[in-house]
């Protein structure tokens, strides 16, 4: 919510990862982090969960990701709010 307020914006979509491309996935089931966030956010309207990643059966990547959002939100800003596991890998 802070990074939704700071960058003022309309929205925040949670993308639980599919089959990561940078380590093996030893994490809960697609289904049960899906509903997990689900469940996390459920009491804020401006956040939603996304299975675009979970609903394929390959590795994903950011770049892939970022082309299939900009093709359902082909008018908005978009904007990749990282967790800070992901900012040391990077």
């Amino acid at each position: 919510e802070y990074a939704r307020e700071f960058f003022n914006l309309d929205k925040v979509i949670f993308i639980p990862v599919g089959i990561p491309s940078h380590r093996e996935n030893k994490l809960a089931s697609n289904t049960h982090r899906f509903n997990m966030i689900n469940l996390a956010i459920k009491n804020n309207p401006n956040f939603e969960v996304s299975d675009i990643e979970l609903i394929n059966d390959k590795e994903n990547y950011t770049y892939d990701t970022f082309l299939k959002l900009r093709e359902l939100y082909k008018e908005d800003e978009l904007i990749q709010i990282i967790g800070e596991d992901s900012a040391d890998y990077l």
